[in-house]
């Protein structure tokens, strides 16, 4: 009879733990859902890379002649390239290909075309202008350092050389503003 006892309450307890949801004429019910989430380990950061590119801010008739666009730090990774180009969206430029100087930088005033050539070394040979009037936005390259050099692998002497003017110009003072872009690109 002991064993009755223990067996007939086991059988209660058993049917008390499982209660299932019965619905008679109802038209709703709800049901707890408990699953137990890993989240998978997150993926490797990329590696961060940093650069600190020079150039100079100010240029003047005496430094006119050879401008050094350097690279002080670079830790891009393989496969990229810190590239720097002359943006002629944002300097004023003619059809010509020369950026505009204007007598003391007014806009309105008499202007002093000049044109950029850029060399790949201090000795200036295989020069090569900057197409400056760029209607399509295309961004010509001044100078390019590959991942982790600080030596251009491309350009990175400058050269500005304004024109003759012309007759009844008046002398004086022409600035203009020259913009770049540094970007690092893929390699390719």
């Amino acid at each position: 009879m002991k064993k009755t006892f223990i067996a007939l309450v086991l059988i209660v307890a058993m049917l008390s733990l499982s209660s299932t949801a019965y619905a008679e004429n109802e038209t709703s019910a709800t049901m707890t859902v408990n699953y137990e989430f890993t989240a998978p380990e997150p993926p490797d950061p990329p590696p961060t890379s940093t650069y600190v590119v020079n150039i100079p801010s100010t240029i003047t008739n005496d430094s006119m002649g050879l401008v050094e666009i350097t690279a002080s730090e670079n830790t891009l990774p393989s496969g990229k390239i810190l590239v720097v180009t002359y943006d002629p969206l944002y300097t004023t430029c003619d059809a010509g290909g020369n950026f505009r100087l204007y007598k003391d930088g007014d806009p309105l005033g008499q202007s002093l075309g000049c044109r950029i050539l850029v060399y790949s070394n201090s000795e200036k040979t295989q020069g090569k202008y900057l197409d400056v009037y760029n209607p399509d936005g295309k961004q010509e390259v001044a100078a390019a350092f590959p991942a982790g050099s600080t030596t251009p692998s491309y350009g990175g002497f400058l050269e500005f050389v304004p024109s003759a003017g012309y007759p009844g110009m008046i002398s004086g003072t022409y600035i203009g503003t020259v913009h770049f872009n540094i970007e690092v690109r893929d390699v390719g």
